[in-house]
């Protein structure tokens, strides 16, 4: 049996073949290597822009979810698109410098709330806090002092003040440079007609008078929410 070559299909399969554009080759060529040599990496948490990085081909980069983990290492996590500072967040509920109220349990000190600032947060889990109202012993500086996350509360809002507090009302009172929790035992009007009170505070079994002025409704800080207090 004789082969012949099929010299004439070979010629057909060459002239079937498209014509290779060297142009086209090169400006290929051309944007690969601009690819490689610029790359722009953009990270994303919650949907937020958090870090836009420009990196060549020879430098190392972390991955995205190493870059998150720093991120959140920054305890910056409300971040702001606006060009307002951006403050520092300790992962809880509270930023360095903000206003809170701090409860006391030392003996014959409870049920007081003292206004601080927080310093820091500290690694055993507590807050460092500036006194706003209470001095060190020499009276030169601000005290401050540590406090657990669960005696630490937001400053509470101001609210209208209410024209007389009601019997057996649960009120806060101005009393050694912090407010104190108790509740309306009698209403004792004045001979120049200013109100006065006497609160009881359980904590302590005792009963002092308190003029009007210095007494404030009852709120209580209840999952993230400011409630005012019932009479119950």
């Amino acid at each position: 049996m004789t082969f012949k070559r099929n010299s004439e299909a070979r010629c057909n399969t060459k002239s079937d073949s498209p014509a290779i554009n060297a142009n086209k080759v090169q400006e290929k060529e051309k944007l690969s290597h601009e690819m490689k040599k610029n790359i722009k990496l953009k990270i994303k948490y919650k949907g937020k822009l958090i870090s836009e990085i420009n990196f060549k081909k020879e430098e190392i980069v972390k991955e995205s979810s190493e870059q998150v983990k720093e991120f959140e290492k920054s305890k910056m996590l409300k971040c702001s698109i606006s060009n307002e500072p951006v403050k520092e967040n300790f992962g809880l509920n509270f930023y360095k410098g903000e206003k809170v109220e701090v409860r006391s349990d030392e003996e014959g000190f409870e049920g007081s709330w003292f206004t601080a600032t927080i310093v820091d947060y500290l690694k055993n889990g507590k807050y460092l806090v500036e006194y706003l109202t209470l001095k060190t012993d020499d009276l030169c500086e601000q005290l401050k002092g540590e406090a657990n996350v669960s005696d630490v509360r937001p400053y509470p809002p101001e609210i209208n003040q209410v024209c007389q507090f009601k019997l057996h009302e649960r009120v806060d009172v101005w009393y050694n440079d912090g407010w104190w929790e108790g509740r309306v035992s009698s209403v004792v009007h004045g001979s120049n007609g200013n109100l006065k009170y006497n609160v009881y505070f359980w904590t302590t079994n005792e009963e002092l008078e308190f003029e009007h002025d210095n007494m404030r409704p009852h709120q209580e800080w209840v999952r993230g929410q400011w409630m005012l207090s019932s009479m119950d």
